[in-house]
């Protein structure tokens, strides 16, 4: 979803991507549909995660707001992505204001998602370095916790343009660049297919 319309390629490309790493252990049909966050949808479906991306300054309104608030508080994960890769755009500035009103707690702050974190140990490939976006950006990876769990995590190197520009299925290099492909995989893996 990009400023209110649906991208047909970032999610469907994101979920290829995963049953490939997992080997196809981890599948599912991707039809992306728009979520009304202001209306009883989000609490009913109870998706695990949903995801934000935009390039363009955004409100919330306060039932917006007090969904994603009972969402969070129920264990569901919001993913921020930022489509134009770096600090100060118009869609940063409004993921990080209207994200500080869903965990209004004045001592939060996005941090940075640090190396150790099981996003990056318990993946299907260790992850040594955190992956380059579009544009070559690298800032961390940043998150929201409720009571020690993530609940907001905010990617701002737009990752989802370089998914639906299908960058990376482009050369054993450009995959590696971004962490999809491992200098070596694990041996309790196995061979990947190429």
């Amino acid at each position: 979803m990009a400023d209110g319309k649906i991208v047909g390629g970032s999610l469907p490309d994101l979920i290829a991507k995963v049953s490939e790493w997992s080997h196809g252990n981890i599948t599912a049909e991707v039809v992306p549909t728009p979520l009304n966050i202001g209306g009883p949808d989000l609490i009913e479906k109870k998706p695990p995660f949903i995801f934000f991306t935009g390039h363009k300054d955004f409100v919330l309104t306060p039932r917006e707001v007090q969904n994603l608030q009972d969402y969070v508080e129920m264990g569901g994960l919001i993913w921020g992505d930022n489509a134009l890769a770096g600090r100060g755009s118009r869609f940063d500035v409004a993921f990080r204001r209207e994200m500080k009103r869903v965990v209004p707690d004045l001592d939060k702050k996005f941090e940075p998602v640090k190396m150790d974190d099981p996003i990056f140990t318990k993946s299907w490939y260790a992850i040594t370095s955190l992956p380059t976006g579009m544009n070559y950006y690298a800032e961390p990876m940043e998150h929201l916790d409720i009571d020690g769990k993530i609940a907001i995590l905010y990617t701002p190197n737009d990752y989802s343009d370089m998914l639906s520009m299908r960058i990376l299925r482009a050369t054993p290099k450009s995959r590696q660049r971004i962490g999809a492909e491992p200098t070596h995989p694990p041996a309790y893996l196995g061979d990947v297919p190429a």
